[in-house]
């Protein structure tokens, strides 16, 4: 995943480099600490109007942090053991959701999230003991947009397709990308009745 390792930050050092240079920054919770001028900077990135993507254990690193928990909205979650987790779409004409897979499962050990930002909207979600479980969000930071998966902590979590979907839904939708679905208006000319046939899946597949 070119894209991902572009994006994510490695060190402190890769941070100051990609604040400069990029529109999203991808935190995977494993350049810590964080200092106070560094949540700074972040925190000024995003509400300029760049954009936040957070994977695997960021959430849980960073959500104690005093001015990145701000950004990420108060959580509150629990860590599971590695096992079979199902996500499944919460939000199906969500720009990150919109006509994927609408379940997958990973093994993965992840921190389940039990409480989001009221001003989030949650886009995957799981079912731990019967309970629902959120497994990313959506939020809106000044100017800027964060995307939120507790997913990804493992490399066979990144690998997998339809976790690679999503993210690149989310490094898309982070960097301030268009969201709303535009209607298309096509002409079918000297196809006869077959035209008909053309049109009507064309007209089935936009509405879908």
């Amino acid at each position: 995943m070119a894209y991902l390792q572009d994006a994510i930050v490695t060190s402190t050092t890769t941070l100051q480099a990609k604040l400069a240079t990029k529109r999203v920054i991808v935190l995977d919770g494993s350049v810590v600490p964080l200092s106070l001028e560094e949540e700074r900077a972040l925190c000024a990135f995003v509400k300029d109007g760049g954009g936040l993507v957070c994977i695997g254990n960021a959430a849980e690193m960073y959500h104690e942090y005093q001015l990145l928990g701000e950004m990420l909205g108060p959580v509150l979650g629990f860590c599971a053991p590695r096992c079979e987790i199902i996500a499944q779409v919460t939000k199906g004409d969500h720009y990150i959701t919109r006509r994927v897979d609408p379940t997958f499962a990973v093994m993965d050990e992840v921190y389940l999230l039990k409480h989001i930002p009221s001003d989030a909207e949650e886009v995957w979600r799981t079912t731990w003991h019967y309970a629902p479980c959120t497994l990313a969000y959506t939020r809106s930071y000044g100017h800027g947009r964060i995307f939120c998966t507790t997913l990804g902590a493992t490399p066979a979590t990144r690998a997998h397709p339809s976790f690679q979907q999503m993210l690149a839904r989310a490094l898309s939708y982070a960097s301030g990308g268009e969201t709303q679905e535009r209607s298309l208006r096509v002409a079918m000319i000297g196809y006869g009745a077959i035209g008909f046939e053309h049109g009507t899946a064309i007209n089935a597949s936009s509405r879908s």
